[in-house]
């Protein structure tokens, strides 16, 4: 893709993938909450990343339980949509609440309820 663009007489290449990398290492490493995530997420159309919402079952488990869980299925957790916030690497003791979702990366596509 560089080599096509500067052949195409681009002068200045913008690597979006290095940006967007460098954001999400900054907002998983200072745990600050991060609400753009919503946006970027939710305007994703095609993607492996999913909202799905707390059930009752979960609520009695540990946050380290449930993501051991998800794994069991391929499916990793990478943070939670809580109070209208995003935390992305959420800490073990992390509680949840049943109006809470998980922001799950699964390997296909999966219907959300």
């Amino acid at each position: 893709q560089l080599e096509n663009a500067k052949r195409a007489g681009a002068s200045d290449i913008i690597k979006s993938n290095l940006l967007s990398s460098y954001y999400m290492i900054h907002s998983i490493t200072s745990r600050k909450n991060n609400n753009i995530y919503i946006d970027l997420l939710k305007s994703i159309s095609i993607s492996n990343i999913h909202f799905i919402n707390v059930n009752s079952n979960l609520l009695t488990m540990s946050y380290l339980d449930i993501c051991q869980r998800f794994m069991q299925d391929n499916k990793l957790i990478i943070g939670i949509y809580k109070d209208k916030e995003v935390i992305i690497n959420p800490t073990i003791d992390t509680t949840l609440a049943i109006e809470d979702q998980l922001i799950v990366i699964v390997n296909t596509p999966i219907k959300i309820k």
